[in-house]
């Protein structure tokens, strides 16, 4: 985000944030602090991440996860940060401060550089002394900047326009002698220059920041504000921030989990291109006969040998190729070994391709699951990657999870006619509801053909109206792949034709017998 969007947001979230008490203080990744506060109306949880990756900073209502060991600058803050009396964002650079008062009455100032790759957390005292920084490694405490010699304030920039001449880079100028100015703003506005002169548009531009009618847009991978942009995100920029930022999933769980498909699918095309070569073994058992019967035609020393093939009707000649090095017995046997390895692995490929497909499905089901809100979720995700190996944490603070229980995870609502119905939002959980909680006779819903949570409605065999059949299959349509689609389609079965998958990874079943109704995503789901 640059300097236009950080202003905006900040403008925005600073009346929800002033005076807050801090409540608990997060750091569920290693760049990334949580701060949950209550305001006197409300609990509002302010996020900061300050990586290389990305560099964000917005409210939101999730729930972060709580490692097991605070890191050292986290338990640093949770000691000396308890109300927040101000933030603010300095006039001409992407520096954002934060004063806050102690328990005893000390003062102590967070300095946020969002800077890319030198994003960083500094911790200053009262007297504006450094007292730590989230990253240690090529930290350096960044002062107020001032405007330099050749520089010239954004708000003057119309009259020096008025001035002087046009220069002949436009953008360059722009971005490396305009304060405040981004490469998104500069671009916009050598663009819209070709219909109207750069003057208005600058005076244009100036005038909405000033009065604060600048709108949130996504040019590339940088949010700014521009004279047009997105009407609705405008209201709620934190939603805009999170929804666009640069870092995606939690602890780069996606990002592990994409690239473990990635490596299953190629894997599964290998499998299948080894599959249509073995499918070939009746055609080397036919060839390895044709040799075997017509032996007296092979001698040491030839290439190849042409034999009347009567598998065909009528027979035909044809040519097979042959090992001069070899006796003519040694290259019939070559030929029976060529039959014997297929045949053995076709069942190999099966073997394989079943599992790989597997992989796949259970990987995908986590992809999904981790636009979950649930810390607890998340640590079983995470803990449940680890476990099979496709997720291997650099640090203590990723490589340490909360152990939860799936049943403490497992969702709970009643159906308009009030029967109980369970779902579960991680593999983990899932299984436990069809393993533990599905009886013969209840209620079973998955969406068809796409990965989602798995449902259940505990009727014990009664008779159940169309409508609870209905509202159980919404929230299984509302937490799969397709819950932004219009309508979806719902598996409905009973338990006992459920069966979880041997040997398979959690939360995979196959259902022998069931029926599929057509409904719209539940909007919103009310837990018991």
């Amino acid at each position: 985000m640059d300097y236009f969007f950080l202003d905006a947001l900040i403008r925005q979230i600073q009346p929800q944030l002033h005076g807050a008490l801090v409540n608990k203080i997060y750091q569920p990744q290693s760049d990334t602090l949580v701060f949950k506060m209550w305001n006197g109306r409300q609990e509002v949880r302010l996020v900061m991440r300050l990586g290389p990756a990305a560099a964000e900073l917005y409210l939101t209502d999730q729930n972060a996860r709580n490692p097991m060991r605070p890191p050292r600058f986290c338990q640093l803050l949770r000691a000396r940060l308890h109300r927040l009396e101000s933030i603010r964002l300095d006039p001409m650079d992407r520096i954002v401060r934060l004063h806050f008062n102690g328990k005893e009455g000390q003062s102590s100032t967070l300095v946020a550089t969002f800077f890319g790759r030198d994003a960083n957390l500094s911790l200053l005292n009262d007297e504006g002394q450094l007292v730590d920084v989230l990253h240690r490694q090529n930290a350096r405490f960044q002062e107020p900047s001032e405007l330099l010699a050749d520089q010239i304030a954004l708000i003057d920039l119309v009259q020096w326009l008025r001035d002087h001449e046009p220069p002949e880079s436009i953008q360059t100028f722009l971005s490396e002698r305009v304060v405040p100015m981004s490469r998104a703003v500069a671009s916009s506005l050598v663009t819209t220059t070709e219909q109207n002169p750069l003057i208005q548009q600058v005076g244009a531009f100036v005038s909405a920041w000033q009065q604060g009618q600048l709108k949130p847009r996504c040019r590339g991978k940088r949010l700014t504000m521009w004279l047009t942009g997105d009407d609705e995100a405008a209201s709620n920029l934190s939603r805009y921030a999170r929804e666009h930022g640069a870092g995606k999933g939690p602890d780069d769980l996606g990002r592990v989990v994409q690239k473990a498909l990635k490596r299953l699918y190629k894997r599964l095309a290998s499998i299948d291109a080894q599959w249509q070569e073995c499918e070939q073994a009746d055609l080397f058992r036919q060839q390895a006969d044709l040799l075997s019967a017509q032996r007296h035609l092979l001698k040491r020393g030839m290439t190849d040998v042409e034999v009347t093939d009567y598998y065909q009707d009528p027979p035909v000649m044809c040519r097979l190729k042959l090992d001069p090095a070899k006796a003519p017995q040694e290259n019939i046997d070559q030929y029976y070994k060529r039959y014997s390895k297929a045949k053995r692995g076709l069942d190999h490929c099966l073997r394989r391709h079943e599992q790989t497909e597997q992989e796949i499905a259970w990987l995908e089901e986590i992809t999904e699951q981790l636009e979950s809100d649930s810390a607890g979720d998340l640590d079983v995700i995470r803990q449940e990657l680890i476990e099979a190996g496709i997720y291997r944490p650099q640090n203590t603070l990723n490589r340490e999870t909360r152990r939860t229980s799936p049943a403490d995870l497992m969702r709970k609502t009643v159906s308009p006619a009030g029967w109980p119905v369970l779902w579960g939002r991680n593999n983990k959980t899932n299984d436990y509801l069809s393993k533990q909680m599905l009886k013969a006779n209840d209620l079973w819903f998955h969406a068809h053909l796409m990965p989602g949570s798995h449902v259940v409605l505990k009727c014990d065999g009664a008779d159940v109206a169309e409508e609870d059949v209905l509202f159980a299959a919404a929230i299984a349509a509302r937490f799969c792949r397709g819950k932004n689609s219009s309508k979806v389609e719902v598996m409905v079965a009973y338990g006992k034709h459920v069966k979880r998958v041997k040997n398979a990874p959690p939360g995979l079943v196959t259902v022998d017998e069931f029926r599929t109704v057509m409904v719209a995503p539940a909007q919103e789901v009310k837990e018991a």
